[in-house]
């Protein structure tokens, strides 16, 4: 996947007034409305139901988000000296407290939110230094409070080589002599879409070479996979364009999955790899879902506009913004968030205390 980067952008202003319809067969009723100004390269959206804010980031401009829901604002914090961001996960029971990737590096986060650039940023460790090339892309944290992410080798060109990256787990743990993370499986190219069923016992992955969704049956204690299953193969559906990319689930376990370059989400059945609707979208790149707002049936996707010309560019003037997507009479359920403990909180992995995870390896 090769992308053109802009360096010329169209002045817009964001209408919340404007709005896309969508009517499928059964005359549902969506709606479709852009809710943030447009980034360059929008990823990774996580809902905090906790205050109704929607977290994402702006990839190749190392850049963190913060949507208020209530107050319709905008903040943002950059990461200086990275060239690239893939996640940014709260802290389970730490208030403004966050988990971010970006390049190789694991970073610890203490932000408000309430202006842009006042966060204190904290590097934790970096990963894969023989890979100077591999940035973080997608990843999410599981039920344990694990972080699950992939890494890809970017090319100079934006382009990704293929078999460069891996997808790991990262437990967060207080004692530095532990080790960080663990590399669950080798040789992904463009790792993104995470999920897993509200039972535990499944996760679903998407390596977006492969334009299919992998499903894997799942351990939740002992953190392990088992048996593989392909339930769902862009190819078999043609008309469809682009890749797939990233992924949520809704509490029915039915997938939610954003197509990069196919101007659609789609909603595929969980077992039988049934596609059981297509949501057209007024933008072509959609990066990534999540659900949220106050009883989870809002989905929220982020898109691009990184690739396209300026010509495009003005033609799609809402790419690279945030869409809230309503009307799908569904509803999601909570995302999980990172169990991170800082060294000076004294915390003992392994000792009393027991339900805390354990650090890998």
């Amino acid at each position: 996947m090769r992308f053109l980067v802009l360096h010329v952008f169209c002045s817009i202003a964001i209408n919340p007034i404007v709005s896309y319809t969508n009517r499928n067969s059964n005359t549902d009723q969506m709606k479709i409305v852009p809710v943030t100004p447009p980034i360059q390269h929008g990823e990774g959206p996580h809902w905090d139901s906790k205050n109704g804010i929607l977290y994402y980031v702006d990839t190749f401009q190392a850049t963190a988000y913060r949507w208020d829901s209530k107050t319709k604002n905008v903040t943002s914090q950059k990461f200086d000296g990275r060239n690239s961001i893939g996640t940014i996960t709260p802290i389970i029971d730490k208030n403004d407290q966050f988990i971010v990737s970006s390049d190789r590096c694991i970073y610890h986060l203490l932000w408000d939110g309430k202006e842009s650039n006042t966060g204190t940023i904290k590097e934790l460790f970096s990963i894969e230094e023989d890979k100077p090339d591999n940035q973080f892309n997608d990843g999410k944290a599981d039920a344990n409070g694990v972080l699950w992410i992939g890494t890809l080798t970017r090319q100079p060109d934006y382009g990704v080589t293929d078999n460069g990256g891996s997808l790991y787990q990262v437990a967060l743990c207080a004692h530095p002599a532990h080790k960080q993370y663990a590399e669950v499986m080798c040789d992904t190219s463009i790792s993104n879409g995470l999920c897993w069923t509200r039972d535990n016992k499944f996760m679903f992955y998407i390596d977006s070479s492969k334009r299919n969704i992998e499903k894997y049956e799942f351990d939740l204690k002992t953190e392990t996979l088992g048996e593989k299953k392909v339930i769902f193969d862009l190819e078999n559906y043609p008309a469809i364009e682009g890749i797939l990319d990233g992924m949520t689930i809704d509490s029915e376990n039915n997938l939610w999955v954003a197509t990069f370059g196919g101007s659609s989400i789609l909603k595929i059945h969980p077992c039988s790899g049934k596609l059981l609707k297509v949501v057209k979208m007024p933008v072509k790149y959609i990066t990534s879902v999540a659900f949220g707002g106050k009883n989870y049936n809002v989905l929220y996707a982020t898109t691009s506009r990184f690739h396209m010309s300026e010509d495009e560019v003005c033609q799609s003037k809402s790419s690279g913004a945030v869409f809230a997507i309503t009307g799908l009479k569904v509803e999601g359920v909570p995302m999980f968030n990172v169990d991170y403990s800082a060294p000076d909180e004294k915390l003992s992995f392994g000792e009393s205390g027991g339900d805390k995870k354990q650090c890998l390896g």
